[in-house]
């Protein structure tokens, strides 16, 4: 006999099946990204890293022949009271340029060294990842494949006459939620109303510059670097905020406004405005020097470490650190995740 399911709240299971995707890709990029890295690695130390060393090695051996010349000339010159001169700037001149082949000798062992080491490396790396690489090529497609069968025989259920309601636990393997053995499946809000409003996130809103402060900021030119000093967020912590945080499509047009007061480390804040657009700033310091605004898209393309903290719901509220990602607000100033 099929065991029965307790399904309380549906949009719930959307919502996972959503943030799940999110999580595949992001875990999928991730991947990407590093072995991207690796290749570049590889590449860089088997030609750019070994033909500069190479060419190291025999400028630094021509400089040194010549110190060493120069040296042994004034060994032999004598001034015309028959005096031997002083060579101790000949001797610290010979000295260096020994020291300097002596580095670059160093470096090009080591960069053969790494040339040899790095494919078990890699190796393992790569046996140690790949489970993870298996479950998004695989296990995700097939859990969100899942996901979705069982979601609409939850929405024919939902939809059914009750009469067919009454019958349809047996056939499904679901059983709908409620008291009293009635058989009425509903989206129940659940509990977040429970949960409480924290002073924390109501302090950070009050550091958020209102829309009239946020129009003066002044537009950064084309080609110009952006200066943003939030930490960059790891694999891990991009997909923490895709299943937390309520995502939202963000386009590549909207404005980001970033606050910079020239305080370093601190605390910063990322939240999806009302009107459009995301806001980025510190947390703790003095106020704000000057405002500033740039397209996301074109903020991504520097920092793509940030598509999932500005992709949040309206009013969310992501807190980064020096160390990472401290914790998630919704709207309502409660807590969603914190670090500790």
């Amino acid at each position: 006999m099929a065991e029965g399911a307790k399904v309380q709240d549906i949009d719930a299971i959307k919502r996972f099946r959503a943030y799940l995707a999110k999580v595949g890709e992001v875990a999928g990029l991730a991947l990407g990204d590093a072995e991207s890295d690796i290749n570049r690695t590889m590449t860089w130390l088997e030609t750019e890293q070994s033909t500069y060393w190479s060419g190291q090695i025999r400028k630094r051996q021509e400089v040194l022949q010549r110190a060493q010349q120069a040296l042994r000339d004034k060994q032999l010159y004598k001034d015309a009271s028959g005096s031997q001169p002083s060579v101790v700037e000949e001797q610290k001149a010979a000295l260096k340029a020994k020291n300097n082949l002596l580095e670059a000798e160093q470096k090009l062992a080591n960069t053969k060294a790494w040339i040899r080491r790095l494919p078990k490396e890699i190796s393992l790396y790569r046996g140690g990842v790949q489970p993870l690489g298996n479950t998004v090529a695989a296990g995700m497609p097939a859990a969100l494949a899942h996901l979705t069968n069982a979601l609409d025989r939850l929405d024919r259920y939902v939809a059914s006459p009750m009469e067919t309601q009454s019958a349809a636990p047996a056939a499904t393997g679901l059983e709908a939620a409620g008291t009293g053995g009635g058989p009425a499946m509903a989206r129940s809000p659940g509990s977040a109303g429970e949960m409480v409003p924290e002073g924390e996130a109501a302090a950070m809103r009050g550091v958020i510059p209102t829309d009239e402060i946020m129009r003066q900021a002044v537009a950064v030119e084309p080609g110009r670097n952006v200066v943003l000093s939030v930490p960059v967020l790891s694999g891990v912590e991009r997909a923490r905020v895709v299943v937390v945080g309520s995502a939202l499509q963000l386009q590549a047009d909207e404005p980001v406004t970033i606050a910079e007061n020239g305080v370093p480390g601190g605390r910063w804040v990322l939240t999806r405005l009302s009107p459009g657009g995301v806001y980025v700033g510190p947390v703790d310091g003095p106020a704000p020097e000057s405002y500033q605004t740039v397209p996301a898209g074109r903020l991504l393309e520097m920092r793509p470490d940030l598509a999932e903290a500005m992709a949040v719901g309206v009013g969310f509220m992501v807190l980064v650190g020096p160390d990472g990602l401290l914790r998630i607000y919704d709207h309502r100033d409660v807590r969603l995740w914190s670090c500790t």
